[in-house]
């Protein structure tokens, strides 16, 4: 078995629900190398997220946070984050 193997993901978009920790968290950081657009779901713990946003970044990648239970709807936060994934700019008058 090889010890590692080269994807390449641009210009595809992620979205990963619980990735500002854990799990999630190296979902992300691993997609976001591949060269996936990366946004960052969570639900309590912003600054984790924020932090991954930013570490993405830094390393040359694309990424967003999105606040949110995935298991509630909610327009505004759908609305935002299907208009990211599909490649357009988001904005929030909030």
């Amino acid at each position: 078995m090889a010890d590692s193997f080269n994807i390449d993901l641009a210009p595809r978009t992620a979205l990963i629900t619980g990735g500002s920790r854990g799990i999630g968290r190296a979902t992300a950081q691993l997609l976001a190398r591949a060269g996936a657009r990366v946004a960052i779901n969570y639900v309590r713990d912003e600054a984790s997220a924020n932090g991954l946003v930013r570490e993405i970044r830094a390393s040359g990648g694309e990424a967003m946070a999105l606040a949110g239970d995935v298991s509630q709807t909610d327009r505004r936060a759908s609305s935002c984050a299907t208009s990211w994934l599909r490649g357009g700019a988001w904005t929030s008058s909030s």
